[in-house]
């Protein structure tokens, strides 16, 4: 082979290798990903991002304190003044069909996958 049909093949394969990590970082910026939902006494308190780590959220109502916490992808209760712990006990979740449930603070926490594009073609 020439050498300019060895340059030819090196250039043309660096120019896909960044073709593929841009891509990657476009389509990783428009998937949000999974998202918490909070509501508090049957209404909306605010939504999180589950990629972002929080290490404090107080969600204080006149029923008690509920402490969450989101790190690695998930989210969970770390303290309640409730007298049963079931949210606390629940541990972490990022499963969508698996909440967490405070009942005598009537506070819930639902996961969803969300996603910023409309649709994907292909």
């Amino acid at each position: 082979m020439k050498r300019s049909n060895i340059s030819f093949w090196i250039f043309t394969i660096i120019i896909v290798l960044l073709c593929i990590v841009c891509l990657f970082f476009i389509l990783k910026n428009n998937f949000s990903g999974k998202k918490a939902y909070i509501y508090s006494d049957g209404k909306l308190y605010g939504s999180y991002n589950l990629s972002e780590d929080i290490s404090c959220l107080v969600i204080e109502t006149q029923y008690g304190y509920n402490i969450i916490e989101i790190r690695d992808g998930q989210i969970g209760v770390i303290e309640a003044d409730c007298a049963d712990k079931t949210c606390v006990n629940t541990g972490y979740t990022n499963n969508p069909s698996r909440p967490v449930i405070c009942m005598p603070h009537r506070l819930e926490i639902v996961i969803s996958e969300q996603s910023e594009l409309d649709g994907v073609t292909g």
